[in-house]
């Protein structure tokens, strides 16, 4: 009677997992899902792509955001072009100018293009905070899908954040109440080159 119970028990407990997916992977988005909507995006007719691609940056937006990550420590990179964007790539922290300076390799990494979607994969470390921005068409834009934006030293000016899930603030960065908050200025000196911010 007992075996018979707990292969009741087993037999229910399977049909549960594959019914519903754990919770960790319900509320967890990576980058697969943005190959799930892609391989969907491309496979539709034109007239739909449009309405697929708000639809997932919705979806995206309210889940985790952009640059969209995993806990394997992987990023995909988005930016949507239009009609007439030609190029599009990503400059940052992950891309230096050479080994001997932290200022970011001016030409940048070239994004893959499908459609409107405009799209890089790398791998950091999975509580890497970095700094970058696009390239599109030559002119420097920060991520419209990404609010996170802070004034980058080596990136020389305003660029937008990534944060990795694993990033946590340290405790004496965090903003506290009553604690007066300073302001980023340049240096405007002919020998700040390149820029320095302060």
């Amino acid at each position: 009677m007992t075996r018979i119970r707990l292969h009741l028990a087993l037999t229910v407990l399977v049909v549960a997992l594959s019914l519903s997916p754990p919770p960790s992977l319900a509320v967890t988005p990576d980058t697969a899902d943005f190959e799930r909507f892609l391989a969907s995006y491309l496979a539709s007719s034109q007239e739909h792509r449009r309405e697929l691609l708000d639809t997932f940056v919705h979806a995206q937006s309210q889940r985790s955001g952009f640059p969209i990550t995993d806990a394997e420590g992987y990023a995909v990179f988005v930016w949507l072009g239009d009609s007439s964007t030609r190029d599009v790539r990503l400059v940052g922290d992950f891309a230096r100018k050479s080994a001997a300076t932290f200022a970011w390799d001016p030409e940048g990494l070239p994004m893959a293009r499908e459609g409107l979607v405009y799209h890089l994969r790398l791998r950091f470390e999975p509580d890497a905070r970095l700094d970058y921005a696009f390239l599109v068409d030559g002119e420097r834009r920060l991520d419209p899908l990404n609010p996170d934006t802070i004034v980058s030293g080596p990136g020389d000016g305003e660029a937008s954040v990534l944060s990795m899930p694993a990033h946590r603030v340290p405790h004496w960065a965090e903003p506290r109440p009553g604690i007066p908050r300073g302001r980023v200025e340049t240096v405007e000196a002919a020998w700040a080159t390149p820029r320095i911010h302060v």
